[in-house]
């Protein structure tokens, strides 16, 4: 199929290389809508070699379980009774989609760190850290209340049935937490917070990797603070995505052509939403 055409500069105005990405910013959306568009970019992946860089939110407040969670765990987490509900296709914790930025990254085999599972999110992750790291300290946080993000060096030893249901309450691995950066402040505030993670799912060696940046207190999940919070600053998905976008490009070494979805990919995303949309897979054991 034919591509569209490709800018030849990055957001600072230097030339451009590196694999071909759409760069895409959805509106809110349904939760089985907002699966099927990203199973869609996974399988351009896979047929046509294509690489996407997406940007979403929510219609309403949702919870995505993650693949291998059980339906009827959600009653673990009472806040979120009343949310609509949507199964992933990605493993990891159940989460609370509403007040955050979610994004997602498909890349074809070709690209260098389809097959690297670990430092494909390594590197988004770092990315996402240093990125927010910048964006606290430009935005003039005050020696008093500042806080920095950091990576989590090391995963849990228990198992996913000793995990608690929601992923922002899991501390994995290279997790994104968001930590006082001085000790001598950090009684006066909220301690260390998950702010961000991801989960992945691979096809016939592409890779679909789709996760959440926490940008205030949702409602349906009290007890999980956002960056708002945390920081006492304000966090705005549209301007927060459009600034990450070209710092995970550099990071990934994508040519980000920014566009809408494909038409057949629309079409493709049209076929798969009715599995999203069916009980037998959201409640599936």
């Amino acid at each position: 199929m034919a591509q569209a055409p490709v800018s030849s500069l990055t957001a600072g105005g230097t030339p451009a290389s590196g694999t071909l990405c759409r760069l895409i910013y959805h509106p809110a959306a349904s939760g089985p809508w907002n699966m099927a568009v990203d199973e869609a970019l996974l399988l351009s992946a896979v047929e046509e070699r294509a690489a996407t860089l997406r940007f979403y939110g929510w219609s309403e407040p949702t919870l995505s379980l993650g693949y291998f969670q059980q339906y009827a765990d959600r009653q673990r987490h009472l806040s979120s009774a009343t949310c609509a509900v949507v199964r992933r296709l990605s493993g990891g914790g159940a989460i609370v989609h509403d007040r955050e930025l979610t994004y997602s990254l498909a890349l074809p085999a070709g690209h260098s760190l389809a097959r690297a599972t670990e430092q494909l999110y390594l590197t988004v992750h770092r990315t996402i850290a240093e990125f927010l790291n910048r964006w606290l300290s430009q935005e003039g946080e005050q020696p008093a209340t500042r806080h920095r993000v950091d990576l989590k060096e090391e995963g849990t030893s228990r198992s996913p049935a000793e995990q608690p249901f929601l992923c922002f309450l899991r501390h994995e691995k290279d997790d994104g937490l968001l930590r006082p950066s001085s000790n001598e402040h950090a009684q006066a505030r909220e301690g260390t917070s998950k702010i961000f993670g991801s989960a992945q799912r691979r096809r016939r060696g592409a890779v679909l990797l789709h996760g959440s940046l926490l940008l205030q207190r949702s409602p349906a999940a009290p007890e999980l603070a956002g960056l708002s919070e945390i920081t006492g600053q304000t966090f705005l998905s549209e301007k927060l995505s459009q600034r990450l976008a070209y710092e995970l490009a550099d990071a990934l070494d994508l040519e980000l052509d920014e566009s809408s979805l494909p038409e057949h990919w629309k079409t493709e995303a049209q076929r798969l939403e009715p599995r999203y949309l069916d009980p037998g897979w959201t409640h599936r054991r």
